[in-house]
């Protein structure tokens, strides 16, 4: 596969058994990760391009994983309306999040401050987080990436030398319980998930009787003046 093709975690899907559900990744993953692969380049100075699109990049990346605790996830259409959204994230990450392989924070910690310090301040909160007690002030880190490190990321099975973990204290200086997160790590964390959950045998039938739910619905007709009757 060609180095712009690395980052398709349709290929981890076994198209000939679900192919439903390749066809959705493909349609729908395959593209959000292309956008994030090239907010890593970023900042680009040299062309006029001063930001590093931390906060964008961040949210495309959390949003794909609240994405995945639907979609892959005990998938059904039922879940696609439960109002208890944020267990289904914190579960997926529990299961699927590579916590062995170089964090410094647990899991129950690590689901923890991406649910209630990443996600859910950059989806309702300006990337803001509680001004009570259980708030975690949280700063994003990237600096600009060349394609060979954005390939290493998309496919390394084990956390690339220097990568560093995902989330770490913020450190002397600091506000209180404030933490830094690495959106590279962050990146490669998500490509681990995506591909894990993706290869569960036990979540795939249902995730693939849901993308044939969706194929269904997006190719019936929507408008009954074109039903030829």
């Amino acid at each position: 596969m060609t180095s712009a093709g690395r980052h398709r975690v349709s290929v981890v899907v076994d198209r000939s058994r679900f192919p439903k559900l390749f066809r959705f990744v493909e349609w729908r993953i395959d593209l959000q990760l292309a956008e994030v692969r090239e907010l890593l380049h970023l900042p680009m100075p040299e062309v006029g391009l001063e930001s590093g699109q931390n906060f964008a990049a961040a949210t495309s990346l959390v949003t794909l994983i609240a994405g995945a605790s639907v979609w892959f996830y005990d998938a059904s259409t039922a879940g696609l309306s439960d109002r208890d959204s944020g267990r289904r994230f914190r579960e997926t990450l529990a299961a699927y999040w590579p916590w062995d392989d170089g964090e410094i924070v647990d899991r129950t910690e690590g689901t923890r401050l991406l649910y209630e310090c990443v996600r859910n301040p950059l989806a309702h909160g300006f990337g803001m987080s509680r001004l009570d007690d259980e708030g975690s002030p949280i700063a994003f880190l990237k600096a600009s990436l060349t394609a060979e490190r954005v390939a290493e990321l998309d496919l390394a099975e084990a956390r690339p030398q220097g990568l560093g973990p995902t989330i770490m204290p913020a450190g002397a200086g600091a506000p209180a319980r404030a933490y830094l997160v690495a959106v590279p790590a962050l990146y490669w964390g998500v490509q681990r998930l995506l591909r894990a959950v993706l290869t569960d045998e036990h979540q795939l039938p249902a995730a693939e009787e849901l993308a044939h739910a969706l194929v269904r619905f997006l190719s019936a007709p929507t408008d009954s003046s074109h039903g030829g009757g």
